[in-house]
């Protein structure tokens, strides 16, 4: 419409009037210079980061999960973050109803938002016990929280962005544990898993496919441990914040000169 149009000319007017635009993937960069019509040029791919200062590993079994009354035999799925309309999240119901035989098998959902009451409800009605929700943990035992987990669930709507990364990838990265990605194969975060061999993609809106990879993982323990090596050597080269500062220095100098 007209005002869309509007908006987008003066937000090509910023742009313009930037000696850089800082994007946080290259698909945001090519998402930009089309509908902007900017040159590639203009802008500077820097990606999101977490300090890895607060993320130090932490064995599985850890204090967390035992203050959780999780055995050390369960293996556990997590997800962390925001219950949000975007995050696909409620599929997780489905799935721990596909994999409610599995009694080796536990679901952990972290966090809070606006899909989280209706989960509870549906699977207090489907009596299953193998997921448990959790509010948001404090910010000192976050790192903890993830490495109690044996994978980590990111699940995205099948109409997601190209241009979307989700913030919990780089903590689930950071953590060093496997990601089963639920997500179009086109969306940056799908890419950085693949890419980094950091996990398993699956077709989004599919919960019989993360189903599976949530059992093929189970069972495949040294293939499970290989892919958390690898999310945490992909964090340490591409998301930390000394490498975002170092990014940011050369930026800035680069302006300068």
């Amino acid at each position: 419409g007209l005002l869309a149009r509007i908006c987008r000319a003066w937000d090509r007017q910023i742009c313009l009037a930037s000696a850089k635009v800082v994007v946080i993937t290259d698909a945001v960069r090519d998402l930009l210079a089309s509908t902007r019509r900017l040159p590639l040029e203009h802008f500077a791919t820097i990606p999101n980061w977490a300090d890895a200062a607060e993320f130090v590993p932490h064995p599985t079994d850890n204090l967390w999960r035992r203050e959780q009354n999780i055995a050390s035999d369960v293996f556990v799925a997590l997800f962390a973050g925001t219950f949000g309309h975007v995050s696909g999240v409620e599929l997780l119901v489905e799935v721990a109803h596909l994999m409610r035989s599995k009694r080796n098998v536990l679901i952990v959902c972290v966090g809070e938002g606006i899909r989280k009451p209706a989960m509870v409800e549906a699977c207090r009605l489907q009596c299953l016990d193998n997921i448990r929700f959790l509010p948001f943990q404090p910010r000192e035992r976050v790192a903890e929280v993830l490495c109690a987990a044996n994978v980590t669930l990111l699940t995205m709507q099948p109409n997601s962005s190209d241009a979307s990364v989700p913030s919990k990838l780089i903590s689930y990265m950071a953590a060093g544990r496997p990601v089963i990605c639920s997500a179009p194969h086109a969306t940056s975060g799908s890419r950085i898993v693949i890419e980094g061999d950091a996990g398993l993609v699956t077709k989004p809106g599919d919960a019989g496919a993360i189903a599976e990879a949530i059992e093929h993982l189970a069972t495949h323990t040294a293939e499970s441990e290989s892919m958390g090596r690898n999310a945490r050597t992909y964090f340490e080269q591409n998301m930390t914040i000394d490498r975002a500062y170092g990014h940011f220095s050369a930026l800035l100098n680069e302006i300068v000169e």
